[in-house]
């Protein structure tokens, strides 16, 4: 099949690609538990080659003086890039447009992992949005969260592993939904998380998005800083990228 025929195929058949074309492993119907000590690592993923840590973690806010607490059984495990190497190709290859790279109309429900990180994430809203809040002071700038619904990494195995990208990490994809999702959002108010499947052959990508507020008190406690930290967001322009 020619690359102009995969391009017209219709969206069910895009799906099977990512459903069918997959190798049966053990991750298949793996059910995300409830989230436990895990480690934690800064800055966006791509640029990060450090393995995910399990042991005691610091968090910076650079510039602020200060640290956003985690507490124990709010640490999320991050890949430090790894759960995102597979999708490296379907994200920013030039093999196909972003349109046909990038699958937004499948339903969630249809395959069982990504059902399951669903309720993962519903779960361990509070976490996550405590950690989404944490990488923007950190990074100082709009991003999200991301995670593979088909990765664990060999320090937890039982646990999904999340990353952070920034938007100039989003512009590269040349996906309109991507980069228009994180440049409208205000992240010290709401943490947007990505869930992606690779599909077997690695040139397209399921997405799907939640979005998760920040705790009212997390945002009272660092109004202050929030308030310095966008209005220099604000003088930023955040410029969507496509073909």
């Amino acid at each position: 099949m020619s690359v102009d025929q995969e391009r017209e195929r219709e969206p069910e058949d895009r799906w099977s690609e990512i459903n069918d074309e997959r190798e049966v492993d053990h991750h298949l119907g793996q059910s995300w538990g409830e989230p436990g000590l895990k480690g934690y690592a800064g800055g966006s993923a791509w640029n990060d080659p450090t393995p995910a840590r399990s042991s005691t973690i610091k968090s910076y806010s650079r510039g602020f003086g200060s640290t956003v607490p985690l507490d124990h059984d709010d640490r999320i495990q991050e890949s430090g890039g790894k759960g995102l190497s597979d999708a490296h190709h379907a994200m920013y290859g030039s093999h196909r447009l972003a349109q046909d790279r990038f699958m937004w109309i499948l339903p969630y429900q249809h395959d069982p992992r990504v059902v399951s990180m669903h309720n993962f994430i519903e779960q361990s809203s509070s976490a996550l949005a405590k950690l989404g809040f944490h990488k923007y002071l950190n990074t100082r700038e709009k991003g999200a969260l991301f995670v593979n619904v088909d990765y664990t990494s060999e320090e937890a195995p039982t646990e999904p592993a999340f990353d952070w990208l920034k938007f100039p990490d989003l512009q590269r994809t040349r996906d309109r939904t991507l980069q228009q999702s994180v440049a409208a959002n205000n992240p010290a108010k709401t943490c947007l998380v990505f869930m992606f499947l690779v599909s077997k052959s690695g040139n397209s990508v399921g997405m799907w998005r939640r979005k998760i507020p920040v705790p009212q008190s997390l945002q009272t406690a660092y109004q202050d800083r929030v308030r310095r930290l966008e209005s220099e967001v604000r003088d930023k322009v955040y410029v969507v990228k496509i073909e």
